[in-house]
Protein backbone atom coordinates (compact mmCIF):
# COMPACT_ATOMS: atom_id res chain seq x y z
CA UNK A 1 0.00 0.00 0.00
CA UNK A 2 1.19 3.71 -0.69
CA UNK A 3 0.24 6.61 0.29
CA UNK A 4 -1.49 8.64 -1.92
CA UNK A 5 -0.88 11.97 -0.35
CA UNK A 6 2.03 12.53 -1.00
CA UNK A 7 3.72 13.84 -3.89
CA UNK A 8 6.05 11.43 -5.76
CA UNK A 9 9.62 12.57 -6.03
CA UNK A 10 10.79 14.07 -9.29
CA UNK A 11 13.44 11.58 -11.22
CA UNK A 12 16.70 13.36 -11.60
CA UNK A 13 16.25 12.74 -15.43
CA UNK A 14 12.65 14.96 -15.65
CA UNK A 15 14.65 18.74 -14.75
CA UNK A 16 15.51 20.03 -17.54
CA UNK A 17 18.60 21.96 -17.59
CA UNK A 18 16.66 25.75 -17.30
CA UNK A 19 15.59 24.34 -14.17
CA UNK A 20 19.03 23.25 -13.19
CA UNK A 21 20.68 26.77 -14.04
CA UNK A 22 17.84 28.46 -12.15
CA UNK A 23 18.58 26.21 -9.05
CA UNK A 24 22.23 26.70 -9.42
CA UNK A 25 21.55 30.24 -9.54
CA UNK A 26 19.32 29.98 -6.42
CA UNK A 27 22.09 27.71 -4.80
CA UNK A 28 24.36 30.98 -5.24
CA UNK A 29 22.33 33.06 -3.64
CA UNK A 30 21.78 31.23 -0.33
CA UNK A 31 25.36 30.25 -0.27
CA UNK A 32 26.32 34.48 -0.80
CA UNK A 33 23.70 34.87 1.92
CA UNK A 34 25.08 32.29 3.72
CA UNK A 35 28.61 33.80 3.77
CA UNK A 36 27.64 37.24 4.56
CA UNK A 37 25.78 35.96 7.31
CA UNK A 38 28.91 33.89 8.64
CA UNK A 39 30.63 37.58 8.05
CA UNK A 40 28.08 39.11 10.58
CA UNK A 41 28.49 35.90 12.63
CA UNK A 42 32.37 36.21 13.06
CA UNK A 43 32.41 39.88 13.39
CA UNK A 44 29.79 39.67 16.47
CA UNK A 45 31.45 36.91 18.18
CA UNK A 46 34.95 39.02 17.78
CA UNK A 47 33.17 41.94 19.20
CA UNK A 48 31.50 39.67 22.12
CA UNK A 49 35.10 38.30 22.74
CA UNK A 50 36.12 42.40 23.06
CA UNK A 51 33.37 43.30 25.38
CA UNK A 52 34.10 39.74 27.56
CA UNK A 53 37.80 40.84 28.12
CA UNK A 54 36.17 44.79 28.28
CA UNK A 55 33.92 43.13 31.02
CA UNK A 56 36.47 41.71 33.26
CA UNK A 57 38.73 44.51 33.28
CA UNK A 58 36.08 46.53 34.44
CA UNK A 59 34.92 44.44 36.91
CA UNK A 60 38.56 43.73 38.11
CA UNK A 61 39.02 47.68 38.57
CA UNK A 62 35.44 47.76 40.29
CA UNK A 63 37.02 44.85 42.80
CA UNK A 64 39.93 47.43 43.59
CA UNK A 65 38.24 50.22 43.92
CA UNK A 66 35.53 48.20 46.60
CA UNK A 67 38.43 46.88 48.55
CA UNK A 68 40.04 50.33 48.72
CA UNK A 69 36.43 51.96 49.37
CA UNK A 70 36.80 49.67 52.47
CA UNK A 71 39.96 50.52 53.52
CA UNK A 72 39.10 53.76 53.94
CA UNK A 73 35.84 53.53 55.03
CA UNK A 74 37.83 51.55 58.14
CA UNK A 75 40.20 54.17 58.02
CA UNK A 76 37.79 56.85 58.40
CA UNK A 77 36.07 55.19 60.87
CA UNK A 78 38.91 54.92 63.46
CA UNK A 79 39.37 58.04 62.44
CA UNK A 80 36.62 59.47 63.78
CA UNK A 81 36.28 57.25 66.78
CA UNK A 82 39.78 58.41 68.23
CA UNK A 83 38.91 62.09 67.86
CA UNK A 84 35.03 61.20 69.56
CA UNK A 85 36.77 59.27 72.79
CA UNK A 86 39.56 62.15 72.76
CA UNK A 87 36.91 65.09 73.13
CA UNK A 88 35.63 62.84 75.30
CA UNK A 89 38.84 62.43 77.61
CA UNK A 90 39.67 66.03 77.14
CA UNK A 91 36.21 66.75 78.83
CA UNK A 92 36.44 64.61 81.29
CA UNK A 93 40.45 65.83 82.31
CA UNK A 94 38.38 69.01 82.41
CA UNK A 95 36.00 68.29 84.61
CA UNK A 96 38.32 66.35 87.14
CA UNK A 97 41.32 68.91 87.15
CA UNK A 98 43.07 67.00 90.64
CA UNK A 99 43.23 63.80 88.96
CA UNK A 100 46.10 62.35 86.87
CA UNK A 101 45.16 61.59 83.19
CA UNK A 102 45.64 57.91 83.15
CA UNK A 103 43.95 57.67 86.03
CA UNK A 104 40.70 59.23 84.48
CA UNK A 105 41.11 57.43 81.43
CA UNK A 106 41.37 54.10 83.43
CA UNK A 107 38.01 55.45 85.72
CA UNK A 108 36.86 55.64 81.98
CA UNK A 109 37.61 52.72 80.51
CA UNK A 110 36.24 50.70 83.51
CA UNK A 111 32.85 52.67 82.94
CA UNK A 112 32.64 51.54 78.94
CA UNK A 113 33.64 48.03 80.07
CA UNK A 114 30.94 47.67 82.53
CA UNK A 115 28.44 48.69 79.90
CA UNK A 116 28.03 51.79 81.89
CA UNK A 117 29.16 54.01 78.91
CA UNK A 118 29.75 54.67 75.53
CA UNK A 119 33.60 55.01 74.22
CA UNK A 120 32.70 56.25 70.89
CA UNK A 121 29.28 58.54 71.61
CA UNK A 122 28.08 60.56 68.77
CA UNK A 123 27.71 63.98 70.49
CA UNK A 124 30.86 63.70 72.59
CA UNK A 125 29.95 67.41 74.32
CA UNK A 126 26.11 65.60 75.17
CA UNK A 127 28.00 63.06 76.62
CA UNK A 128 30.50 64.18 78.77
CA UNK A 129 28.17 65.71 81.49
CA UNK A 130 26.49 62.35 82.18
CA UNK A 131 29.58 60.63 82.09
CA UNK A 132 30.85 62.39 84.79
CA UNK A 133 27.87 62.11 86.81
CA UNK A 134 28.57 58.43 86.70
CA UNK A 135 32.34 58.78 87.51
CA UNK A 136 31.77 60.81 90.65
CA UNK A 137 30.16 57.89 91.79
CA UNK A 138 32.03 55.32 90.69
CA UNK A 139 35.24 56.83 91.00
CA UNK A 140 35.12 59.18 93.69
CA UNK A 141 38.81 59.20 94.43
CA UNK A 142 39.04 61.51 90.79
CA UNK A 143 37.19 64.48 93.10
CA UNK A 144 39.66 64.91 95.05
CA UNK A 145 41.04 68.61 95.24
CA UNK A 146 44.69 69.37 93.75
CA UNK A 147 47.50 69.54 96.15
CA UNK A 148 48.37 72.58 97.20
CA UNK A 149 52.19 73.79 96.63
CA UNK A 150 52.94 70.15 95.44
CA UNK A 151 51.45 68.71 98.50
CA UNK A 152 52.92 65.24 99.34
CA UNK A 153 53.04 63.41 102.69
CA UNK A 154 54.54 65.47 105.72
CA UNK A 155 58.07 65.34 106.35
CA UNK A 156 59.57 65.20 109.85
CA UNK A 157 61.06 67.95 111.02
CA UNK A 158 64.67 68.34 110.74
CA UNK A 159 66.33 69.14 113.26
CA UNK A 160 69.07 72.59 113.58
CA UNK A 161 72.80 72.67 113.57
CA UNK A 162 72.24 73.64 117.47
CA UNK A 163 70.77 70.17 118.23
CA UNK A 164 72.90 67.98 116.64
CA UNK A 165 75.71 69.30 118.26
CA UNK A 166 73.91 68.79 121.91
CA UNK A 167 73.07 65.46 120.62
CA UNK A 168 76.40 64.61 119.91
CA UNK A 169 77.17 63.68 123.49
CA UNK A 170 74.41 62.09 124.16
CA UNK A 171 75.23 59.38 121.60
CA UNK A 172 74.45 55.60 123.21
CA UNK A 173 72.86 57.52 126.44
CA UNK A 174 69.02 56.43 127.94
CA UNK A 175 66.52 58.59 127.49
Amino acid sequence: MTDTTSPAPAAPASIDAKQHAAMAADLEVVRGSYEALRAKHDALVASQSDATKSLAAITAERDALATKHGEAAKQLETLTNKGRERDVLEGLRAAFPGADATTVRGAFLAAVEDGKAERYPEDPAKAVPALIELLKTTAPTLTRAAPVNGGGAPQPARATQGDASSNFWKIGARR
